[in-house]
């Protein structure tokens, strides 16, 4: 079997999407099955393969945009495959080019979440849902709902939707050494995003800081959005520039590195399609502060490893906030526990077999 990763997004760019396909063509190379990566974007000028980290990567020019745009040396690179793997949370130019040129070779589907993270062209979204998305789905012999939330949301629109959550490189995230043991050092790593409301994560910081706890705040990731500058004003506004740090995307070690000196991961994210980074925090023994809301309340036991946050600075979270500052080093301890025992049911290891089953019943179907 020959499976082709099709993405509109690859490193060097940073995310989500980013990992889960680089870690998964690692676990399909460990199964024996091969597969590449079609990275179709406006920013490839001329079609080539490179070499990432040992994969082939197909740099495929996108002439449009990633909602429409033609792409048509794809054919090129599907013609050697046996199964199209898409990854296309917009359902829109890339689906369009898999059915243009996927010289008819079988397709699945994974959600990652789909397009409602942000409320930019909330109306146009909505439209497509309602016009487009049925057909949209229709191109794929099975779609891979990346978590139970997605997995509701798209079997509205399809009866093909299957629960198959991405895996984690747990193993790459424990920790040999912790050095904080208190609830009161917190990160947050991943893209500086709009979505992900880094402006509430500060005021948390503030809240906490005026009822009188030490707490500081460790961000670190590629300023996607370009809202950095409004970050650093909110952090010295707020008087927190001895205790609010903002650092750009670090590498793996040196992340572990920080991760080894905090014990809370926080996020105020509105929306998650699986919530990567939070498995890879707890992974690392992290507490989790976050929204109550599908799929992050899976993964947090409020109260044992986590607590959940309105993020709005009323009573309610200020008592919530005061909980877990006060919690005691054997109940942090606990919680570290929690969260590595939840973050290992999420390896790859268990979870590629749901990927490999889904890759054999579309080309079984065909």
């Amino acid at each position: 079997m020959r499976v082709l990763q099709v993405t509109p997004t690859f490193f060097p760019e940073v995310g989500g999407i980013e990992t889960v396909i680089e870690e998964l063509t690692n676990q399909l190379t460990a199964q024996h099955i091969e597969s590449e990566i079609a990275y179709v974007s406006t920013s490839h000028k001329k079609f080539r393969a490179v070499t990432n980290d040992s994969k082939r990567v197909w740099q495929i020019p996108l002439v449009g945009g990633r909602l429409f745009g033609l792409a048509p040396r794809l054919v090129d690179v599907v013609r050697q495959f046996d199964l199209i793997h898409v990854h296309d949370p917009q359902l829109a130019a890339i689906t369009a080019n898999v059915v243009l040129f996927g010289a008819g070779k079988p397709a699945v589907l994974s959600t990652h979440g789909g397009y409602h993270h942000t409320k930019r062209f909330a109306y146009w979204k909505r439209a497509h849902e309602r016009v487009l998305l049925r057909s949209a789905l229709n191109v794929y012999e099975s779609v891979l709902a990346s978590s139970a939330s997605d997995y509701a949301h798209f079997s509205q629109f399809s009866s093909r939707v299957v629960l198959c959550p991405n895996g984690v490189n747990v193993d790459r995230f424990r920790l040999p050494l912790r050095t904080s043991a208190r609830a009161n050092r917190w990160i947050y790593w991943g893209r500086l995003s709009k979505n992900k409301r880094l402006d509430q994560v500060i005021a948390c910081v503030a809240q906490a800081r005026r009822a009188g706890f030490d707490v500081d705040l460790c961000i670190c990731g590629p300023d996607f959005d370009s809202i950095g500058d409004d970050l650093l004003c909110q952090i010295m506004t707020e008087g927190l520039g001895e205790y609010v740090q903002v650092k750009p995307f670090l590498p793996i070690e040196s992340l572990k590195d920080e991760l080894a000196k905090r014990t809370v991961f926080i996020t105020a994210s509105e929306h998650e399609g699986f919530g990567l980074s939070i498995v890879e925090a707890m992974a690392a023994g992290c507490l989790i502060v976050c929204r109550d809301l599908p799929p992050l309340n899976n993964f947090v036991k409020a109260g044992l490893n986590g607590i959940f946050l309105q993020f709005d600075g009323t009573s309610d979270d200020r008592a919530r906030l005061t909980a877990l500052l006060l919690m005691e080093e054997s109940a942090v301890a606990r919680g570290s526990q929690i969260s590595q025992e939840r973050a290992a049911s999420y390896g790859w290891e268990s979870a590629i077999t749901a990927f490999i089953d889904s890759y054999r019943e579309a080309l079984a179907e065909r």
